[in-house]
């Protein structure tokens, strides 16, 4: 029979790796955010590039030439679908550049959409 000691010493080991374990798995669910794009810092070099795909029109931002943002579609909206015009999809890239350029979430949101009159 083991002594009293080492199974003591075996039990407070285990409960130590226990709430250690449990750390490292609530630190990765609740601080891990994969959708969030940070921005790089932003520097004069910032373009929009629009491009003609097989369903409509996208955009890409480019920062110190290498791709940052690659957009074949309108984004927010469900399915695939492009952008009706050349310009439709360099206006919502511009609105890109300008969150960057004031660092903020290089998002577009629904309200964004409708104020380019890309949807109702």
């Amino acid at each position: 029979m083991p002594d009293m000691t080492q199974t003591t010493k075996k039990i407070a080991l285990c409960i130590g790796l226990f709430v250690f374990l449990v750390f490292i798995i609530w630190a990765y669910c609740f601080n891990h955010d994969d959708k969030v794009i940070t921005p790089p810092p932003v520097k004069e070099n910032i373009t929009v590039q629009s491009f003609q795909t097989e369903i409509g029109w996208g955009y890409r931002i480019v920062i110190d030439n290498k791709t940052f943002i690659n957009q074949p579609f309108i984004p927010v909206i469900g399915g695939h679908k492009g952008f009706p015009t050349r310009e439709s999809a360099e206006k919502i890239g511009q609105i890109i550049v300008e969150r960057l350029k004031n660092h903020e979430k290089p998002i577009i949101t629904v309200t964004d959409l409708k104020n380019s009159d890309l949807i109702r």
